[in-house]
């Protein structure tokens, strides 16, 4: 999802996927694992998985963004190692059909916020993300089953650069400049073959702001 406030540079998403591989995981149903929030991707960490996930919805044109349209699924940004699956982005309810490969790591973004300085408002600064921080729900679902411990899967980045460009999300002029992003992530290992039910949702401010993506995703070989 995504959410403008009233200062340009926030941007507040609930979204999408995260995959990983690491020790002292959870099991839950059919050989699937919910990776610890302290899990990395072969040595790809939650944090650079945000930076990497984010960084690309600031840089990319509105009309072909994830962030907007959950339709376009990874944007071509997974690797062998891990499917980032994509975001809701508005409130209400939105539905997308992705297909990942069964031996990646599928990343899930509940809900986030994004701060970039635009045009010199110090927006990437770490108070924005404090002030802007009103998440009271998130949640994934999986074939019925219910993953809710979000409190804990919240990452948040340092200040790294990015390139606003034309058409970009916030409607900014293009520039080089920095943001700051904090995302609620879920990360599964070992999803079978075949077709899985994903409902992502994630709740601001007691429901002033709530949406989820109904995800029909399709493992392959």
């Amino acid at each position: 999802m995504a959410r403008l406030t009233c200062t340009l540079g926030v941007l507040v998403l609930a979204a999408t996927a995260l995959v990983g591989c690491g020790s002292d995981s959870s099991s839950s149903g059919a050989g699937m694992t919910e990776l610890e929030p302290d899990a990395d991707v072969n040595g790809t960490t939650t944090v650079e998985l945000a930076e990497l996930m984010t960084g690309a919805w600031v840089e990319s044109p509105a009309e072909s963004n994830s962030a907007i349209d959950p339709t376009l699924c990874d944007m071509g940004l997974s690797t062998d190692d891990y499917y980032l699956a994509p975001s809701w982005v508005e409130p209400g309810t939105a539905a997308a059909s992705c297909t990942m490969k069964a031996d990646q790591a599928l990343v899930l973004f509940t809900a986030g916020l994004m701060c970039v300085d635009v045009a010199g408002d110090n927006g990437a600064s770490p108070e924005c993300l404090e002030d802007n921080w009103g998440l009271t729900s998130a949640s994934v679902t999986i074939d019925g089953e219910v993953f809710e411990d979000w409190e804990d899967r919240v990452v948040s980045t340092d200040a790294f650069p990015v390139s606003l460009v034309e058409g970009n999300i916030f409607e900014a002029e293009p520039e080089d400049t920095e943001m700051r992003a904090r995302q609620t992530i879920f990360v599964f290992d070992g999803l079978a073959v075949g077709e899985h039910d994903i409902v992502i949702a994630g709740n601001f401010d007691d429901g002033d702001f709530a949406g989820q993506l109904d995800l029909t995703l399709t493992v392959e070989a």
